[in-house]
């Protein structure tokens, strides 16, 4: 039985990829970002968590409650591991849609100065908001 635990450890280790990223969004980790990584990582087999970088606790990358719980403002370290037959790729497409997440007005990637905002940087775009009804 020992000749086959070798194999069964390289085989784990295929099936499992693990990235830390830094995010860099102002408005971090909030419900439309979660609601897009939930999505992406559905189209996946493999199981994500995601972890903050001074949390015990690993979210579940399949439920929007468990990643807005972690809190992740700008600047939070997360790792995301994927465990799966999918798993470098489940890995590669999350960590890549985090690191591009769409900037609201006000806000850049880093080395490159924001774009003028008439709204400021504080304020969501006007989409955030819902119509306005007439009274």
């Amino acid at each position: 039985m020992a000749e086959n635990k070798p194999s069964q450890e390289r085989a784990e280790r295929k099936d499992l990829a693990e990235r830390e990223i830094v995010l860099a969004n102002a408005y971090g980790l909030h419900l439309r970002p979660a609601k897009g990584f939930v999505e992406r990582a559905r189209n996946f087999k493999s199981r994500v968590t995601v972890r903050k970088e001074g949390l015990a606790e690993e979210a579940d990358g399949r439920s929007i409650l468990s990643l807005l719980v972690l809190q992740a403002e700008k600047g939070s370290r997360l790792v995301i591991r994927c465990r799966g037959k999918d798993a470098a790729a489940a890995c590669a497409d999350l960590t890549d849609y985090l690191e591009h997440l769409p900037y609201l007005p006000g806000e850049a990637p880093p080395g490159v100065a924001p774009p003028p905002s008439p709204e400021g940087p504080e304020r969501y775009p006007e989409s955030y908001y819902p119509p306005e009804t007439e009274k």
